[in-house]
Order: structure tokens, then sequence, then C-alpha cells
């Protein structure tokens, strides 16, 4: 399954293809395959995109490049289907938790001795105001009351004041409203609560999708901001998930790679661009918009260089 649109042409390939669809709350791209399905998946999208005629091929940027369906995809597109190719290119990597690691050592042991002195002190701090304590809201029937409480959250503060917030726009509430609703039905979605005593410090969306949880929106009360709750919430996320959910392998924090995330997770996920084209015309075009990328950036090095050297003489 995946959400797409048509392009006339984009700078990676300036042809008419398929694009996803865009939208703020939009993550991750790509696809999501059936476990089990990928090579059936692979095959038949090759074959899909082969005997059409409307677009040239497939644009993924943002995509996970460790994806079993990503993998396949390639290796079909090398080795057995004339006139297709699956490009990658690797952008960055982003802060994740595999929870087979967080089992085994907690994430303070990967910490410098400062993070682990700031950490304890934000906690301190935050105690100051009340009993601190983590939970999970699963149950369908507990959902619209805990959704409630973190839009209120997600919409106090500077996010309110930018207009950033789910609450600042009603289609935009309507669409977590229902989104939320339907996901509880199938055990799909959690939300997460820090509560300082009856108060919330700082509440989060969270998605499932087979064994992994993705960190989908956060909030937080700016009345304990000097406590970090935003941070202090996704180092207790974490452990609640190694210890009371064995099902799950991965918390994906759906973040670029200088988030405040990769201060205190320590594992990382390679995130790149991907490119599917089904025509040598296609293969063609986009090999020359790399090569005049090369050319541009070397044009721009040498600019760069060119002042350098000439104050040295």
């Amino acid at each position: 399954m995946g959400a797409f649109q048509h392009v006339r042409g984009t700078t990676s390939l300036p042809l008419p293809h398929l694009v996803p669809f865009r939208c703020e709350h939009a993550l991750r791209n790509g696809f999501l395959v059936a476990r089990g399905a990928t090579s059936a998946f692979c095959t038949s999208l090759l074959d899909y995109m082969n005997h059409q005629r409307d677009w040239f091929g497939i644009e993924f940027p943002g995509l996970r490049l460790e994806q079993q369906w990503v993998r396949r995809l390639q290796e079909l597109a090398s080795t057995g289907v004339p006139g297709c190719s699956f490009n990658l290119r690797p952008i960055s990597h982003s802060p994740v938790v595999e929870m087979h690691k967080l089992r085994e050592k907690d994430l303070e042991a990967n910490w410098s001795s400062s993070r682990r002195k700031s950490m304890k002190r934000n906690q301190k701090r935050l105690e100051k105001y009340g009993n601190v304590n983590f939970q999970l809201i699963a149950s369908e029937n507990e959902m619209p009351a805990a959704l409630e409480r973190f839009l209120i959250v997600e919409n106090s503060g500077w996010k309110r004041e930018r207009g950033t917030s789910l609450s600042s726009h009603q289609e935009d509430r309507a669409f977590i409203e229902g989104m939320v609703a339907e996901l509880s039905t199938q055990q799909r979605v959690v939300i997460s609560e820090l509560r300082v005593g009856n108060n919330i410090a700082a509440s989060a969306i969270n998605l499932i999708s087979g064994t992994e949880m993705f960190a989908f929106k956060i909030g937080y009360n700016e009345d304990y901001a000097e406590a970090g709750p935003g941070i202090l919430h996704e180092v207790h996320l974490a452990r609640y998930v190694a210890q009371n959910m064995p099902q799950l392998t991965r918390i994906d924090g759906c973040a670029k790679a200088d988030s405040y995330l990769s201060q205190i997770w320590p594992d990382r996920i390679a995130i790149g661009d991907g490119l599917l084209m089904v025509s040598k015309w296609a293969q063609g075009t986009a090999q020359l918009v790399s090569a005049f990328r090369q050319m541009k950036h070397w044009a721009i090095s040498l600019l760069e260089k060119k002042p350098q050297q000439e104050k040295s003489s």
C-alpha cells in the first residue's frame, strides 16, 4: 500500500513520474508491504510499471533504506528486468531505539557523563512539582479522553503561537481524531503520558506497524520547561516499551539526524532517496541530471577554494 501523486518532473527526474503524496503529517515514505509478500509485491510493481505508459518511474525521497522491499526491489531491478533500475542515495541517519539492545543495556550506558548528570538533574527538577509517573494508553475506550489531553498539551505554548499545533487548523484536528479512532480499533496506536501528579508534563501519539513503533507527534507542558519534559518523555517511553511490550523490536523517532533524539537514542537507521526508473530514456535523463549535479558541486568547491588560495598567496 502506498499513496502517490503525479508530477510532470522534478530536479531528480525531469519527466512525468510518481512521487509520494506529501503533507506535514507524512513522516516516512514508500510502501507498506505485508510480511511474507515482499518478492511478490516487488515483482508485481515492476511488471505494472513496465506495462503502463503514463509514468517514467517513481521517486522516493526520505526512504528507509534497510526495508526488505527496498532491498528486494533493487535486486530485481538490477538482475532481471529489462529497462528497469532502482538507484539509492544515502542521505543521513535517523535516531531509533533497537529494543533488543535496550533490553540488554540501558540508555544511560550510551550517554556521556555530562549527559547522565543532565538527565538526572532534569528528572529531579520535574519531581519537585510532584510525583512523576509514566503511562501508556492503548484501550479503545480510553483513547478519546487521552487524545483530548494530548491535544490540549500540544496546543499550548510555542506551537499554538506559531499556528503549527494540530488544533490550530480544523482539518488537521479532524484528521488526527479520525486516524486515532480508526487505528485504536486495530490496536495500532498508543498515547503515552509523562505525568506530574494529576498534570501532564508531556504526551505523544505513537503508531504501531508490524513490530515497530513510530513516534508520530509529541507535545509538552511549558510549565515544566526547565526540566526538559519532552526529552524525559522519550527516555521513559523507550524504557517502558523495553519492559512491557516484548512484541516490539524498534522505536523509530521519525526525526532528522540532528534531532534532540540523537542525544538520547543510541541507534540509527539509514535514510536516503530512491529513484525507480522503467525506461532507458528515464535512466539516461537521470544520469544526465546526476552528471550536472556533480559538475555543479565541483564548480562550487573550486570557487570556494579560489579565495583561500588568493589569500595564502
